[in-house]
């Protein structure tokens, strides 16, 4: 139940981000993937690396 709570705020923190401008909810499939990788990634460094990889794919662009 607290993982499940866990990820409920991880997504609604995940669906206001808009870290390119395009308009919050815009990364609705970004966000399912960051979420699942911050269950694979116990580093923040590889975990940060892993967020800008998805977002570079999707969008081609650094945030």
């Amino acid at each position: 139940m607290e993982n499940q709570h866990a990820n409920v705020q991880m997504m609604m923190m995940l669906q206001e981000w808009d870290p390119l401008g395009y308009g919050i909810g815009s990364y609705e499939t970004e966000a399912v993937d960051v979420l699942q990788m911050a269950h694979q990634f116990d580093d923040s460094g590889k975990l940060a690396r892993k967020i800008q990889s998805i977002f570079e794919f999707s969008f081609e662009e650094i945030i």
